[in-house]
């Protein structure tokens, strides 16, 4: 993983370096700061796909000890200084939700696109919640999805769907399906259920409710079983939805609940 990391602590800025080192491992009173994605701002847990992921993403800190938490801010703030994108990003997220600083959206929003402009994903997707503009807004979170920040096509889905560009918003909600997001997974099943951005299509519904069950969730496997019995779905229709999601058994399984007259 890349890192930075506190070769002088009395030199500030200076004392900082980016290496390539392995992923640590916690001793007592050691500070680790982890960089899993970006922050949240108001508002964006209104978009439907990112709101089923919430707990799986964001900056987060890890540390043992209360009074870690102050060297962590320092830490980030020297990273910040020094041009790391990293640091930029990571600072910038404190900033933007109060986390051990002052909140200051202004001065987050500039550590986040001197980030982004540094080349880093997740200081993209960080500004695009930020922008006012809309359209520059579209453009970060797609630059963040194709550096490979996932939920960066979930939200662009949710925000073409905002705009009635339904079928970009169901070509990203499918990326960003492909790419394990649950949310949007379950997005491009009702979309597909329902004919919004296409006409409906039950195999490919059915397919990425048994895509969420294949990855642990399993709301949407009643919903599978109405679909299949609302439209009369066909036996190799049901196995077709099992060999695109790559789940054959649990399409077996829903074709005897479906058409073997078991309880749901």
């Amino acid at each position: 993983m890349r890192a930075v990391t506190v070769r002088d602590r009395e030199a500030g800025a200076t004392g900082l370096t980016l290496e390539d080192l392995p992923p640590p491992r916690a001793a007592e009173n050691d500070v680790i700061l982890r960089v899993h994605a970006a922050g949240f701002t108001r508002g964006e847990l209104d978009w439907a796909a990112s709101r089923t992921d919430r707990a799986g993403r964001g900056i987060y800190l890890e540390y043992f000890d209360e009074s870690a938490l102050p060297m962590a801010v320092r830490y980030a703030r020297a990273a910040a200084e020094a041009g790391f994108p990293a640091g930029q990003r990571t600072y910038g997220h404190m900033l933007a939700t109060g986390l051990g600083v002052e909140e200051d959206r202004a001065r987050a929003a500039e550590l986040f696109r001197a980030a982004a402009e540094g080349g880093d994903a997740y200081g993209m997707f960080n500004l695009a919640q930020l922008v006012e503009d809309p359209e520059e807004s579209l453009r970060l979170f797609e630059a963040a999805a194709h550096q490979g920040v996932v939920p960066a096509g979930a939200v662009l889905g949710d925000r073409l769907s905002a705009l009635d560009r339904d079928e970009e918003a169901l070509g990203w909600y499918v990326w960003a399906a492909e790419r394990g997001h649950t949310g949007a997974m379950n997005a491009a099943a009702c979309w597909y259920r329902d004919g919004f951005g296409t006409t409906p299509d039950p195999v490919q519904a059915v397919r990425w409710f048994l895509v969420m069950l294949a990855h642990g969730d399993g709301n949407g496997i009643h919903e599978a079983i109405q679909l299949a019995k609302a439209r009369a779905m066909e036996e190799e229709q049901i196995r077709e939805a099992g060999r695109l999601a790559r789940d054959p058994g649990s399409a077996e399984a829903l074709i005897d609940t479906v058409l073997g007259g078991k309880e749901s």
